[in-house]
């Protein structure tokens, strides 16, 4: 099923509470909000410390695969968790969705292009769109949006593939693509940018 209010979840590890510092692993998008909440948590809890890594949803899997010491997993999709509990790699019963997203395209703040429809994304004024590798939970969301509205062909040659999310926005804020699809959690970040659409939920 493809989603656009994308369910966060998060993965209970194995040493959580056995240690003096908890490692949680979060999706680039995530790391504003699970800083914050990190920071209250060590707040309650002085004795404790807390180190957040940051990345992309796959490439944070990755790492838990292969044997990384972390105690928490904030994923930006629930595929990634179905993969890792697969594998055996999460206790499966720790997982809950705690939050949601949308789905956005922004533009450089000094040139927003008029955008009334999807297909004005794919205009011959759109030099570069960025967005995520499809590896990556919003790079599948953004291709499944783009192949539903007939635009995945219009924009080919004109994509910028990025790592995570913040490199998407980042390309967007410094003026280096005319387009990039980010979470609205993301373009509420910076001022460099504008949203000029909103992606359906439907």
């Amino acid at each position: 099923m493809f989603l656009v209010a994308v369910g966060l979840f998060l993965a209970l590890g194995p040493r959580a509470g056995l240690a003096e510092t908890v490692t949680v692993a979060c999706a680039a998008s995530l790391q504003d909000p699970v800083r914050e909440a990190s920071g209250a948590f060590e707040e309650e809890h002085p004795e404790i410390s807390v180190h957040v890594s940051t990345g992309a949803s796959s490439l944070l899997a990755r790492q838990i695969d292969r044997g990384a010491p972390i105690d928490l997993f904030v994923s930006a999709d629930d595929r990634t968790i179905a993969w890792l509990s697969a594998r055996g790699r999460i206790d499966s019963t720790s997982v809950a969705a705690i939050a949601g997203n949308r789905i956005v395209v922004v533009a450089p703040a000094d040139r927003v292009p008029e955008i009334d429809a999807p297909a004005d994304l794919a205009a011959p004024r759109i030099d570069r769109v960025a967005l995520c590798a499809e590896i990556v939970p919003i790079g599948r969301y953004a291709a499944a949006f783009l192949e539903t509205n007939g635009l995945r062909d219009r924009l080919e040659g004109r994509i910028v593939r990025t790592d995570n999310v913040r490199a998407t926005l980042a390309a967007a804020a410094a003026g280096a693509v005319d387009l990039a699809f980010v979470y609205a959690t993301d373009a509420a970040t910076t001022r460099a940018v504008r949203i000029v659409w909103r992606v359906d939920p439907a």
